[in-house]
């Protein structure tokens, strides 16, 4: 399987710079604390067989030293994700995971990463910003009273080109979606951010700013 390498934007779970995805059919049964089992049937559906157990049993010999690792694993259908922070970890887990690697996201250079672990969660690197003009990103919480999701909607027409509500957003603030997973806003700059800020208040969650990925990494004189 080739490994494609890519590249992250921020920090995976507010911590981790580094992602691992590794795939293999029924790989959530090796986490699992029910004993090992026979090749047949796995769960109701799925037959399971001697090569695939194989396969899962050389995956676990594999990844077990690693958990003892600063790391942090998530196992999600066919596929186990590894988070690290440290270089070193990473070649570890390159080298005994290798065949099963399909994904590899990292920062692109030391700078990068540097940038990323100083500052946390709420920024987040790019190539470009969005629709190549918008510097934060805003997202709402979902407690917002529908009088302020109301006024809020009806103020933001005067500033397009500095703000912009997603599609799905502007119906949940109209009323047309009674839940929605995430609504949120571009923004176009700070000072347009500030009366954001002052209009909302408390019903923002967070704020994600965006930085060029060029202007993290400036090469050195």
């Amino acid at each position: 399987m080739k490994i494609e390498k890519l590249k992250t934007s921020k920090l995976f779970y507010n911590k981790w710079p580094y992602k691992v995805t590794c795939k293999l059919e029924h790989v959530s049964s090796v986490m699992s604390h029910r004993p090992r089992f026979s090749y047949g049937y796995y769960g109701r559906h799925k037959k399971i067989s001697y090569d695939e157990q194989m396969a899962l049993d050389a995956f676990k010999k594999a990844v077990t030293p690693l958990l003892k690792r600063d790391i942090k694993y998530r196992v999600e259908n066919n596929y186990f994700n590894i988070f690290c922070s440290d270089k070193k970890i990473l070649a570890q887990i390159d080298k005994r995971l290798n065949q099963w690697i399909e994904h590899i996201y990292g920062p692109t250079s030391d700078e990068e990463l540097e940038y990323l672990t100083a500052n946390g969660h709420k920024k987040r690197v790019c190539d470009k910003l969005p629709k190549d003009i918008y510097q934060y990103r805003v997202y709402f919480k979902h407690s917002m009273p529908d009088t302020t999701k109301e006024n809020f909607l009806n103020w933001s027409l005067k500033y397009e080109g500095k703000l912009e509500l997603s599609r799905s957003t502007k119906k949940w603030m109209a009323g047309d979606h009674h839940w929605f997973q995430g609504p949120f806003m571009y923004v176009k700059d700070g000072a347009t951010l500030s009366m954001v800020g002052l209009f909302l208040a408390k019903n923002i969650k967070l704020v994600e700013e965006f930085v060029l990925r060029e202007s993290i990494n400036t090469p050195s004189e």
